[in-house]
């Protein structure tokens, strides 16, 4: 993956290098004093050749992936496992960025879950069979990596006339290719860093999970709770959706506190026989409304901080942090769903992250990628900077305990 896109689209942090390519938000959309979880709903919008989303989504329209090339050989490999391939959701069309390549809003078309699979999925597929024809011969040697990156088909569709990374104005056209979604239908996703202060330990501690060994993607990596596709849920068991469905699901704070509930809470799925509104089941879920009121009452706070795009897949996630001040939520019971290991949710505190190596060496790369964004802001060093406080009076004050203890039991 280095040598097909350089050097300078990977994430380097804690001495680790990740495949992916961030996008910082614009400072005032990271450091906003946000009143509510819609308060970024602005970020994204249809392009102007996709309003026609709004009229409708018919599944019918949708289905041209089964006439690619890899769709028999690969629907054979993924035999029947895709829960709901025709479920819309939000597909990149363009990030549009400020002068200094900061981001400020993402334009998007609608498209189905299988389109995503077919089209971003599958290159992940690709570069497995690249690696099994290629992985023993010299990859250094001129005519075996052309010869190599020739046979990504899908991958070179997706970045025609780009060039090498050697070659002048590659970062440039490159970083466009990625930022735009033509050749392919990438379904967006929204991740979230959740950190709180807990009242037992006095410090800010960020939650993350073990994913399973027994789930299909990913399984026995950390990554950071909630995450998940930016999906359009309707109110019915059946694939049709409303103007309605279409325009109030365009909101990234909404999709991504759906699965905070379902992963956190371990809720059940917001889909179908009238439970998929997002004003009657989600803004009025009393767990929200807490949320809610602590960001009116400055308790907590809500930021919005770029995108991420994992350079395998060529998938965007929208990533945000939410700082919980109040002590008294840490009280509040997590329960992770059945993708986690064991059900259990994992606090460390914010100081003691970067240490934390048996997780930094099996991190998911977008949660890196989002966590390299966090320590960017000021945010993340006020929090830091009170957390290392924090310790240092806390060890003083454990320090001083044994030394009068100690200075008692000799005197005694």
């Amino acid at each position: 993956m280095k040598k097909y896109y350089g050097e300078n689209f990977f994430t380097s942090i804690n001495g680790i290098e990740y495949p992916v390519f961030c996008i910082e938000a614009v400072p005032f959309l990271q450091s906003s004093k946000a009143s509510s979880i819609k308060y970024y709903d602005t970020i994204c919008d249809y392009s102007d050749s996709h309003r026609a989303g709004f009229e409708g989504f018919e599944v019918t329209a949708h289905q041209n992936y089964k006439n690619q090339k890899w769709y028999p050989e690969y629907s054979r490999i993924l035999d029947g496992r895709i829960r709901f391939p025709n479920r819309p959701g939000y597909m990149l069309d363009k990030i549009i960025t400020d002068k200094n390549g900061r981001l400020l809003k993402v334009l998007v078309h609608i498209g189905t879950y299988a389109e995503n699979v077919y089209s971003t999925h599958v290159l992940e597929y690709e570069l497995y069979r690249a690696f099994m024809e290629y992985h023993d011969k010299d990859i250094d040697e001129p005519d075996i990596w052309q010869e190599l990156k020739e046979s990504m088909t899908i991958r070179n569709s997706m970045h025609k006339n780009i060039g090498s990374p050697d070659e002048s104005g590659y970062f440039e056209r490159m970083r466009a290719s990625l930022l735009n979604g033509s050749g392919r239908e990438a379904l967006l996703g929204v991740q979230m860093l959740v950190i709180i202060f807990s009242e037992r330990s006095k410090r800010y501690e960020v939650k993350l999970i073990e994913r399973s060994k027994m789930v299909a993607i990913k399984p026995g990596i950390y990554q950071f709770i909630p995450s998940g596709g930016f999906e359009i849920l309707n109110d019915s068991d059946d694939d049709e959706y409303d103007d309605l469905e279409l325009k109030e699901n365009l909101s990234p704070g909404c999709a991504v506190f759906r699965e905070y509930l379902e992963e956190l809470f371990n809720a059940p799925e917001f889909e179908g026989n009238g439970t998929g509104s997002i004003e009657e089941r989600l803004l009025k879920d009393s767990r929200i409304i807490t949320i809610e009121n602590m960001l009116k009452n400055g308790k907590a706070s809500f930021h919005f901080l770029g995108s991420v795009i994992e350079l395998a897949g060529l998938r965007h996630e929208l990533s945000f942090a939410l700082i919980i001040h109040d002590k008294n939520y840490s009280k509040t019971r997590f329960i992770a769903n059945d993708e986690c290991k064991k059900g259990r949710v994992i606090n460390i505190g914010i100081a003691d992250f970067n240490n934390a190596k048996s997780i930094w060496d099996n991190l998911h790369a977008p949660s890196a990628a989002m966590w390299k964004m966090f320590t960017h802001t000021r945010l993340f060093k006020k929090l830091e900077h009170s957390e290392r406080k924090n310790t240092s009076i806390l060890s003083f004050l454990h320090n001083a305990y044994f030394t009068v203890k100690d200075n008692f039991t000799k005197h005694r």
